[in-house]
Formats: structure tokens, C-alpha cells, sequence
């Protein structure tokens, strides 16, 4: 059987695993299943090299049994002398395997405007809000909906009117073609996932403030590297959001559902980013490979910014992070310390520095 991963491979004699052990060793519990070719891969993790075989290897490993196989001196050149049957291995340093063999992203447009400009038909009050739940929560304990949870159920007329100007430029079909062109830039990346648009309201909407809601969906809305899918959804979810304060349009269309794909991509490749430098890296790539065009500083403004935000870009504290990603604006909106800092100073020197490589946050 011949390996479809570019690893090591070896041959050991069986004198490694002694008669009567290497079932054992190896967590199989029949020894004659070493001999069926069909036998699935059974992996062993060990602390220390059985032998002197594997003396030059330092790090912990996982070796794969991927077929016992009967061969005679001529099948193995250079193979051990006198040796009847060998092993042929993989190895890998443990940690990697499990990513390795999980397929390419999926992706699956769900159009959700539509079923948003149904709930706000529904006159403002207790009625409204009972209708959102049953179509939030419409499968029992699990969410049926879950992007959902960040729209306004009570949102007044500015939602309404906005959700009709987005139906009107087919906004779900722009954000799905979006995501078919995108597919193939992060095939590379494992999972499947739901994708969609959801209207928030950080207009008139009380209890959504901008830049805290966008904190959290730029750099906590990713799903952790193991594709664990929360107990409370049946899959996991991309989510583009259209800010009630902006107006519609195709490019804003575009940039939301991109950047939530694009985000998920680099997030699942690269880990979630805890410092204000590791942030502003994903942000910038994200926003560059996207196609944004805004937000923009000028030069000097550029090099202010950069000065400022130079002493703080270990830190892993949010505060810190939303003044400077988002300026004082952002800051003054949640009690923040100004720094100086025009809107979306953070961000703005992210995008800059993305699409100018030659140009490195200190």
C-alpha cells in the first residue's frame, strides 16, 4: 500500500515488535489482523524511540501501521539482511495527522434576507418577538438559525427599509456568487460550513454597540481548529454582516461576505489572534484579499497611527485592542482612553500595510 502523504518512510525488522507484542504495542487486539490489507490505520503515540532506529528523532511521534506486508530480500533493496517481512510507516510529528486528513471547505450559501424582511413585516411588539424565536429555535433545543442570534427582532423601520434596498439589488444572489468565486482560494482549508448575510443593527438598535459586536465577530467568531461544531447547531456557520448604519450596495454585499470566508480561512491556517499585532496582520491580509478599498488614512496620518500603536502591539488586552483598531470614536462609545486616533486608525494601517509588503507593523 503506498502512502498518499509525503512522509518518511522506513523499513523496521520484526525483531522491533517481538513476536506475541506488536498486536499489543500497537493497540490491535487481534495479531492476525496485522495481515488483512484492508486493516484500518492504527496509530501509537510514544514517549521515547523503541530503538536505535529511531535514536535521531527528538519530538513525540505518531507512527501509522499501514500494512504488514510478507516480501522477500529482493523487494527491499537495502533493506535489513536476512529479514522475511517488514514494516512500512509513516511518520509524522504527532499533532498533524488528524488536520491532514480532513477534506476541503465546503461552503453552502443559505439566502437569510428574506427570511429577516418576513419577521419586520410583522408589526413591532410581543407578536414579532414570538415569531423570531420559533424561527431561531424552530428544531426544539437546537438553533435552527443560529446567525440569527445578531439581528434586531424589534428593530424599527430603518432595518425594514434597508432589507428591502439589499432584496432589491439581489443581494443574497451577489453574496453567493461571491462565495463560489472564493471557494477555490480556500479549498486548502478544511470543513464545511453554512454561509450567509444578516442585517445589525447598530443604528437605532439599543443594545448593539458597533465596534464591540465587530470586536468579537472579527476576532472570536471562528470556530476553533478542530471543526467542533457547538452543541446547539447541526453545522457550523459563516456569517457577513450588513451594519444598519451603512447603506446598500453590492461592494459592501461583497466585503462582508468575503471577509467573514476569508477570515474563517486564515483563522483555521494560522489560530486565533490574542495580541493587537497578531490582529492587525489577520485583519489586513483579510481585508486585502477581500478587495476592500476603506478604510484609508493618509500617509501622515498612517505614520502617526503606526507610532502610536507601536508599544502596544503584545498586548492582549480588548480594551487596548478596540482603541486602536477602531480610534477614539469607537472609544468614547465605551468609556475608552483616547489615544489620538482618528476612525479606524488600527484597521486603516492594516489594510495599508497589507497591500504594500514592503511595508512591516514594528
Amino acid at each position: 500500500m503506498r502512502l498518499g502523504l509525503a512522509h518518511a518512510k522506513f523499513c523496521l525488522p520484526k525483531p522491533v515488535f517481538p513476536e506475541g507484542k506488536c498486536h499489543a504495542r500497537l493497540g490491535c487486539a487481534d495479531p492476525r489482523a496485522h495481515n488483512d490489507p484492508a486493516s484500518q490505520i492504527i496509530r501509537h503515540r510514544q514517549r521515547r524511540p523503541p530503538s536505535a532506529h529511531f535514536s535521531t528523532l527528538r519530538e513525540p511521534l505518531a507512527v501509522s501501521l499501514v500494512s504488514f506486508k510478507q516480501s522477500s530480500l529482493s523487494d527491499v533493496s537495502g533493506a535489513f539482511a536476512g529479514s522475511k517481512s517488514f514494516f512500512r510507516c509513516s511518520i509524522m510529528t504527532a499533532g498533524t495527522a488528524i488536520a491532514r486528513n480532513h477534506k476541503k471547505m465546503n461552503l453552502d450559501y443559505v439566502p437569510l434576507l428574506p427570511t429577516q424582511r418576513d419577521l419586520y413585516a410583522i408589526p413591532r411588539g410581543m407578536d414579532r418577538f414570538r415569531q423570531y424565536l420559533r424561527t431561531l429555535t424552530s428544531e426544539g433545543a437546537n438553533l435552527n438559525l443560529p446567525p440569527l442570534v445578531a439581528m434586531n427582532p424589534m428593530a424599527k423601520e430603518h432595518v425594514t427599509a434597508l432589507l428591502d434596498a439589499l432584496l432589491a439589488l439581489d443581494a443574497d444572489g451577489v453574496a453567493a456568487r461571491a462565495v463560489a468565486d472564493a471557494a477555490a482560494e480556500v479549498a486548502h482549508v478544511p470543513g464545511d460550513f453554512k454561509a450567509t448575510l444578516v442585517v445589525v443593527d447598530d443604528r437605532m438598535g439599543g443594545w448593539t454597540n458597533r465596534y464591540a459586536v465587530e470586536f468579537d465577530h472579527r476576532f472570536r467568531s471562528v470556530p476553533s481548529a478542530d471543526l467542533r461544531r457547538p452543541r446547539w447547531s447541526k453545522h457550523l456557520w459563516i456569517t457577513g454582516y450588513l451594519w444598519s448604519s451603512e447603506p446598500a450596495s453590492e461592494r459592501t454585499v461583497r466585503e462582508a461576505i468575503l471577509t467573514a470566508v476569508y477570515r474563517t480561512a486564515y483563522v483555521l491556517s494560522h489560530g486565533q489572534a490574542r495580541t493587537l499585532g497578531n490582529m492587525l496582520t489577520q485583519e489586513g491580509r483579510v481585508m486585502a484579499q477581500a478587495g476592500c478599498t476603506a478604510p484609508i488614512l493618509d500617509e501622515d496620518d498612517i505614520e502617526y497611527t503606526r507610532e502610536v500603536i507601536a508599544p502596544m502591539l503584545a498586548d492582549d488586552d480588548k480594551r487596548i485592542a478596540i482603541e486602536c483598531l477602531f480610534g477614539d470614536e469607537a472609544g468614547r462609545t465605551l468609556g475608552f482612553t483616547p489615544r489620538g486616533l482618528s476612525p479606524w486608525a488600527g484597521l486603516a494601517l492594516a489594510l495599508h500595510d497589507a497591500r504594500a509588503p514592503a511595508t512591516r507593523l514594528p
